[in-house]
């Protein structure tokens, strides 16, 4: 199992990050943020892009680091960085040229396919990234009114489903997927995602059926 880094308040390795970090920030472009982001997953999280989730900003290492008094970029946007280098190399290959702002725009996506889908057509399309901004606000807002048809529940299912896949490589697998449960409420946890890969057995040809009616097929 990988094992997070542990910093001490005094420990040189700890400055010699934070100087690193700050010349690599002395021109900001994308090719900077993700040298950022790659130095602190490979510090704080052994290189593992699947450690990178929402709590893991609250770790102590994390912490420490962005705390240093001496780093040239605040708590936040570090994680920005560290987000994006993250979701790089999950974007389709023809929106990895985007810039940063677009790229850091993504991150707000309400979903995978959502986020895929306005990435392609802000690169091929040459968005500025004010406008890919707006049809994310879009989005959210037309998400948030509910009343979702079932098209995006179904691919919301897909992009949770993903999400385990993702979990399952790398060493610290189990920590990524089970974060935050205790023992009783893992074993609960798994034997309700059994029941509902049961349940998806038994429905998967009428999922299909209603798929191919729909296309008119």
């Amino acid at each position: 199992m990988a094992v997070q880094h542990s910093f001490e308040e005094s420990d040189s390795r700890l400055d010699a990050l934070v100087q690193e970090i700050n010349q690599t920030l002395e021109t900001r472009t994308l090719q900077t943020a993700l040298q950022v982001g790659a130095l602190v997953v490979a510090a704080i999280f052994d290189g593992d892009l699947s450690r990178v989730t929402d709590t893991s900003r609250g770790s102590m290492s994390y912490r420490k680091l962005a705390a240093h008094p001496d780093l040239a970029v605040s708590y936040s946007k570090l994680w920005q960085m560290v987000q994006v280098t993250a979701q790089h190399g999950d974007l389709p290959d023809e929106a990895r040229g985007l810039s940063y702002t677009h790229q850091r725009a993504l991150l707000h996506a309400p979903a995978e396919t959502v986020r895929n889908e306005l990435a392609v057509q802000a690169a091929t399309e040459r968005w500025p990234s004010r406008k890919l901004e707006q049809r994310l606000r879009e989005v959210r807002v037309k998400r948030s009114k509910g009343g979702r048809p079932p098209t995006a529940t179904f691919m919301r299912a897909l992009d949770q489903l993903e999400g385990i896949r993702r979990g399952l490589e790398g060493d610290a697998r189990h920590e990524v997927l089970f974060r935050g449960l205790n023992g009783g409420e893992t074993v609960d946890a798994v034997q309700r995602f059994e029941s509902a890969l049961q349940a998806l057995g038994t429905v998967q040809r009428e999922i299909r059926r209603r798929a191919l009616a729909r296309c008119g097929r």
